[in-house]
């Protein structure tokens, strides 16, 4: 009986020691994290920290106080290292390095389905999310009122966040689209029927065939309609 009391008292010991240790390292992390927010000014309501590793932590009475080594600014890449250093009355009695995982969010646009190459971008096709934008290389989108007038450079799938390198102003002049050639010089100018045979913006030159003789020549697109020929 008595041996069966020892056997449970060492359990509760254990357990009791396990519960403590565990606390300890909980409250040593949000002491860290909340550091880390304070001395980077962090917005707390678009970034999530937690600690994903941290090999060495002191119990809780060896130490009264944390340094952190900071660089800079906080990194951009969703796991960052951050040298920490535990004191007791001003002397390290440990040092330790505390591996971060930053996650940013922010309100941007979704894509609700898939689109394609050279699709107009639209309210109808995408929609203002709030997401995790950690691994971006891009600057997402966020204002929807500046779509009119893009399509998409590539392929963009469903629940793709859209960023400055998926799409691009749509050309004045699309290739294959009929346009009219206005042929110029220093004493006329004539206008022809011709077909665009390279998509361009306002003030680039272009390919474009002359629909009646079928010669092809090069132009500067004037607006959506016209494309001008100098120097006959």
């Amino acid at each position: 009986m008595i041996k069966g009391k020892w056997i449970c008292l060492f359990l509760t010991l254990i357990v009791s020691f396990a519960v403590s240790a565990v606390t300890a390292s909980e409250l040593t992390e949000k002491e860290l994290i909340n550091k880390v927010i304070v001395l980077y000014q962090l917005d707390t309501g678009n970034i999530a920290i937690s600690v994903r590793r941290m090999p060495n932590i002191p119990q809780a009475s060896d130490y009264d106080s944390v340094a952190i080594k900071l660089s800079a600014n906080l990194p951009s890449n969703d796991l960052t290292t951050i040298p920490v250093i535990f004191l007791r009355r001003g002397e390290p009695i440990l040092e330790s390095r505390m591996q971060l995982k930053i996650t940013r969010f922010d309100n941007v646009l979704v894509a609700t389905s898939d689109i394609r190459r050279n699709e107009n971008i639209t309210d109808q096709n995408c929609r203002l999310e709030r997401a995790d934008i950690t691994g971006l290389t891009e600057v997402p989108l966020s204002d929807i009122s500046q779509l009119p007038g893009k399509w998409s450079k590539r392929y963009i799938r469903k629940g793709q966040i859209l960023t400055s390198g998926m799409v691009e102003e749509i050309p004045t002049v699309l290739s294959g689209q009929p346009i009219s050639i206005l042929y110029r010089s220093s004493t006329f100018e004539i206008s022809a029927r011709g077909k665009a045979l390279q998509s361009g913006y306002s003030g680039e030159k272009i390919r474009v065939q002359n629909i009646q003789s079928n010669k092809i020549i090069s132009g500067t697109v004037v607006d959506d309609r016209t494309v001008s020929v100098e120097g006959l």
